[in-house]
């Protein structure tokens, strides 16, 4: 349909982020939900994310791009809902991240998230004042509500208000340790340089989970 091929690959990547940002918002509101289908008595309706909305988009992959692109496009889909609902109810619990804090969790517009690396967003609201509260609530709503802020209503906050503002990034393992490579911690300093401290933000993290440990963390949440 004679798209460009760079402007494909950037709508493709937002709208792969914008995908995996929904389906992860969805795992932590709305682990069960009815369908229009007739449910037994005595039994809870189906896992909203796990039993219908994954398996369809696995389906829909691999009948659009193959068993291999399509099998290898889900599964980086998947790992991504699972880490990032993980690690939303890592950082609301102070006793689950490094910094013993409850933050205010924000998912970022899908710019932020797919063209600078940055996952989430968390507010510390500990002692913050009004004024700056104010500030970040406007830029997270603009960030919202106009396609075409591309995440500078956040990049462009005051100083006084990007010291309550974190970003961060992580990285999804479908297995394995959760301790930092050479490579990561290279990525880890990119992040931290070029997304954070280059544009105002002091804090940030880089954050590292393998899908069983998101799995088991989101289990006990529901528990």
């Amino acid at each position: 349909h004679r798209i460009d091929a760079q402007l494909g690959a950037t709508l493709s990547n937002l709208t792969t982020t914008e995908m995996q940002q929904n389906l992860a918002e969805m795992l932590i509101s709305q682990p069960r939900r009815a369908s229009d289908a007739v449910i037994g008595e005595g039994k809870q309706p189906p896992r909203f994310v796990e039993e219908i909305v994954l398996p369809l988009f696995n389906t829909m992959a691999v009948r659009a791009m193959g068993l291999d692109r399509g099998g290898a496009l889900y599964r980086i889909v998947e790992n991504g809902v699972y880490v990032t609902a993980a690690a939303y109810h890592i950082y609301s619990d102070p006793k689950m991240n490094k910094f013993n804090k409850s933050f205010k969790v924000v998912f970022p517009s899908p710019y932020l998230d797919a063209f600078e690396q940055t996952d989430l967003l968390l507010v510390d609201e500990h002692d913050i004042p009004a004024d700056e509260r104010a500030e970040i609530m406007r830029a997270v709503e603009n960030m919202y509500g106009n396609e075409k802020d591309e995440g500078q209503s956040i990049n462009t906050l005051s100083p006084g208000a990007k010291k309550f503002v974190y970003k961060v990034q992580i990285k999804s393992r479908s297995n394995g340790p959760e301790g930092l490579t050479a490579e990561e911690d290279k990525e880890r300093e990119r992040f931290a340089s070029s997304r954070c401290k280059s544009k105002g933000f002091d804090n940030y993290d880089y954050l590292v989970l393998n899908t069983r440990r998101a799995r088991d963390l989101i289990a006990a949440v529901r528990s």
